[in-house]
């Protein structure tokens, strides 16, 4: 079944989920605030500029790193140039969170607006190409395994004073990388996605406890 957006209703929604990572950002509402903070970061400005250079002949690990790679040079670049112009009007904090934050979207509707204007600016999903083979539902398992692992430690540890399952979490994670850098566990196509999940893991353990 395809699903395919795009032109004013992919704005919107890219609008709308701006929205939501500011609001769980300055309110910093627990989980939210990092999940919508990473997708912020590591997705939405690279997706948006990998569509205004209309780049799409790539495989899924290679636009998972350049997406990554892409949305962390917006966000380095547009800390730069606010902590270049921002003193010069009088700004003296064009670092704090709100400045950052108001920047970042400025930015990231910036390129979405380029993106609509001069870009491929649709995103399309057709689920009926979806072919799950056992590696990918191994891969797949393994990955949401530990990111709950990750999520549960961190709770109980910060309610119950109880750090045993984080423990397991962390010796899972070092058997997991330990693994797959003996390439016995996950075949190269699965490299960019593991690693995303396991900094995402450790920043959602690192910030529930």
């Amino acid at each position: 079944m395809p699903f395919k957006i795009g032109g004013k209703n992919l704005l919107i929604y890219v609008i709308l989920l701006l929205s939501i990572a500011n609001i769980s950002i300055i309110l910093d509402i627990p989980l939210f605030r990092q999940i919508f903070g990473l997708i912020l970061i590591t997705i939405i400005p690279g997706s948006l500029f990998l569509k205004l250079i209309k780049l799409s002949d790539l495989d899924f690990s290679e636009k998972f790193i350049l997406i990554n790679g892409l949305s962390l040079s917006v966000i380095m670049w547009t800390g730069f140039i606010a902590n270049l112009l921002y003193p010069i009007i009088g700004i003296n904090d064009p670092l704090s969170t709100i400045n950052l934050l108001s920047n970042i979207n400025i930015a990231i509707i910036f390129i979405a607006l380029l993106s609509y204007k001069f870009g491929d600016f649709t995103f399309s999903f057709n689920i009926s190409s979806i072919h799950l083979d056992n590696s990918t539902l191994k891969t797949g398992l393994i990955l949401v395994l530990i990111l709950n692992l990750s999520i549960l430690g961190a709770l109980i540890t910060r309610f119950f004073k109880n750090t045993t399952v984080s423990i397991i979490f962390l010796l899972i994670l070092v058997i997991f990388i330990i693994l797959v850098g003996c390439h016995k566990l996950v075949t190269h196509e699965y490299y960019p996605i593991s690693i995303f999940t396991i900094g995402f893991s450790l920043l959602i353990n690192r910030a529930l406890v």
